[in-house]
């Protein structure tokens, strides 16, 4: 919801409608509707909580850094880049700044330094396999915003992640299947049809 609202109010985005803005409002809806499948997580402190500050830093990151790339982008495809080419191009780019700017931070970390034995014991092949994939997950995010007018869509379409990972956690992790957490997911995937029509 926030990314929609900057868009519109510091970029003079016009391209949402009516039906847009209630399926992100369903979508936010339903995330808060799933901490409420724990007994003691029905009152208002559920929320006041650090991990929901955590959760707000993280929305105003991504606010951030998304409608910076779609900026990004839209110059790339001015510049003459197809949206494949300026997505797959940015995200090399993106990949490349990330270890410019974290191997000398690593360096400068001893505490960090000393656990790099360790995490190569648990699986250097797994580590390096998981920073590919997130980074290709993050090109096609990327491809997307190229190819739309409207990052918001991309923002709340990304965000059926939550819905699988609530499957995963029931099916794969057996945790318990409660109705806040049923309805709360269904609620989420009602705003995501709603954005996505």
């Amino acid at each position: 919801v926030l990314v929609p609202l900057v868009s519109i109010v510091l970029l003079g985005s016009r391209v949402l409608d009516r039906w847009d803005g209630l399926g992100m409002v369903l979508v936010v809806a339903g995330a808060l509707c799933l901490p409420l499948s724990h007994p003691q997580a029905r009152r208002l402190s559920t929320y006041l909580t650090p991990a929901m500050g955590f959760a707000l830093l993280a929305a105003a990151g991504t606010v951030g850094y998304s409608l910076i790339d779609k900026q990004a982008l839209g110059l790339m495809q001015g510049a003459g880049h197809s949206g494949l080419t300026a997505g797959a191009v940015f995200m090399v780019l993106q990949a490349l700044m990330t270890l410019s700017w974290s191997v000398p931070l690593l360096a400068l970390l001893p505490a960090e330094r000393r656990r790099l034995p360790a995490l190569r014991q648990q699986g250097l092949t797994m580590l390096v396999v998981t920073g590919l994939m997130m980074t290709c997950t993050y090109g096609l995010v990327l491809i997307a915003m190229a190819l739309t007018d409207e990052v918001s869509y991309v923002v709340a379409l990304r965000q059926l992640s939550i819905p699988v990972g609530v499957l995963m956690g029931v099916l794969w992790l057996k945790e318990p299947a409660s109705r806040a957490k049923a309805f709360g997911t269904l609620v989420m995937l009602a705003g995501l049809v709603l954005v996505a029509l």
